[in-house]
């Protein structure tokens, strides 16, 4: 549920096209891990524009997990005169609290914050990933079906990310790690 609104903007200069304004605020109340066939995206608020060939991420928000996304970003089109490039864009993310368990049931449920950096050019994708687990563990989902010894035996086996950092690009099916 929730509100999307669209709105032209106008031209950014003579002569130009003019644009659209997109205002989002969306609510899925039915948010969940994916292994469970659900989308764990409690929320999403964002405020996006188009024009002259450039789309523009000015704020993108997140509730996923039971903590926070937030975006901001933009993409470039390729000129007009059928260049076989597909644009450049790029995507900064700032990651925090987000919950692996609330994921994915087989994710520790220890919150998770970082930075990730996705950018591309044409076949190119570049990237640099920085995240860091919090040191406290918060709540897994619960489960209807099980006692509190297997809950305890599930925690256990429940793969936990510490850290992880990399930095790479990937280009016309070959993946290069600059750091990892």
């Amino acid at each position: 549920t929730g509100q999307l609104v669209l709105a032209p903007l106008p031209a950014a200069s003579p002569g130009a096209a003019p644009g659209w304004a997109v205002v989002a605020d969306l609510v899925n109340r039915a948010a969940g891990p994916w292994n469970q066939r659900l989308l764990p995206a409690e929320q999403l608020l964002a405020d996006l524009t188009w024009q002259d060939r450039v789309a523009t991420v000015r704020a993108l928000q997140a509730q996923v997990g039971g903590g926070t996304l937030q975006s901001s970003g933009r993409w470039t089109g390729a000129a007009a005169s059928g260049q076989a490039s597909q644009g450049s864009w790029q995507i900064d993310t700032r990651i925090t609290g987000v919950n692996p368990a609330q994921l994915h049931t087989q994710l520790a449920a220890f919150p998770v914050d970082g930075t990730a950096r996705v950018n591309g050019d044409g076949q190119a994708i570049g990237f640099d990933l920085d995240l860091q687990a919090r040191g406290q563990r918060a709540s897994a989902p619960a489960r209807a079906d099980e006692s509190a010894a297997e809950a305890r035996a599930r925690e256990l086996r429940a793969l936990r990310l510490q850290s992880a950092r990399a930095t790479g690009q990937c280009a016309y099916g070959l993946l290069t790690l600059e750091a990892l």
